[in-house]
């Protein structure tokens, strides 16, 4: 049971204090996993400084162009809400370790097939809804998310 004063209710605004710091947190995290990645990539894959330079740099374009869809949510493609999106986690390791056992491109290519699926299947997965949990409608309606 958590103790009295460790958590705040969810429209209750935090001290200012208190939000710099999250903000602050969440700035850090928000740079570091997209560079931590690429140099897990470029070390295991044995890319030269010009090439990890170049994926370092188009990594960020593509975090800022996936955050303003996630946020202007254009044509019903995204949350409509403030999701920053950065690369990381066990995509990462799959992504390597096919490249390690086929190429770079065969890696590439399992990316762009797993996209396509996604898009596709984000339709199918919409109608599984209402099999979700009253809760999680009742955040997604709070949070103007369709």
């Amino acid at each position: 049971m958590p103790q009295p004063g460790l958590t705040t209710p969810d429209n209750d605004a935090l001290p200012w204090q208190t939000t710099l710091l999250l903000a602050l947190q969440h700035v850090l995290v928000v740079a570091a996993t997209p560079i931590t990645s690429v140099f897990l990539i470029a070390k295991a894959l044995h890319f030269t400084d010009t090439v990890t330079a170049s994926v370092l740099s188009a990594t960020f374009l593509m975090c800022g162009l996936g955050a303003i869809l996630q946020s202007l949510g254009v044509k019903g493609v995204g949350a409509r809400l403030p999701f920053i999106m950065v690369p990381g986690g066990a995509p990462i390791a799959i992504f390597v370790a096919i490249a390690l056992q086929t190429n770079i491109q065969t890696a590439i290519g399992a990316v762009i097939l797993t996209s396509l699926f996604y898009f596709i299947a984000l339709p199918i997965f919409r109608r599984c809804l209402h099999h979700f949990p009253p809760l999680y409608h009742r955040y997604h309606a709070a949070n103007g998310v369709d």
